[in-house]
């Protein structure tokens, strides 16, 4: 998994903090700098390469991903709906 500058990414969220989007817009050794999109409403944060999933599973056991793999879980649970909906 590729985690450069320009990266979309998905932020689950958890009690304290909403589920959001945002983007890579700095890198510092493993660190980065995350710049949420402006209808968060949320400041930039650091997290370390370490926290990203490579799967979302659509559940709090994975926090942040990029959001191409939150499209693809997204994009599948639609495909699983019954088309009588």
């Amino acid at each position: 998994m590729e985690l450069t500058i320009g990266t979309k990414v998905f932020n689950h969220g958890d009690r304290a903090n909403p589920s959001h989007f945002g983007t890579i817009t700095k890198v510092n050794g493993r660190s980065m700098l995350i710049t949420p999109e402006p209808d968060a409403e949320l400041t930039p944060y650091y997290v370390e390469a370490y926290n990203f999933s490579e799967k979302y599973e659509g559940n709090g056991m994975t926090r942040l991903v990029t959001a191409m793999a939150y499209d693809k879980w997204f994009n599948d649970r639609i495909n699983k709906m019954p088309s009588h909906l």
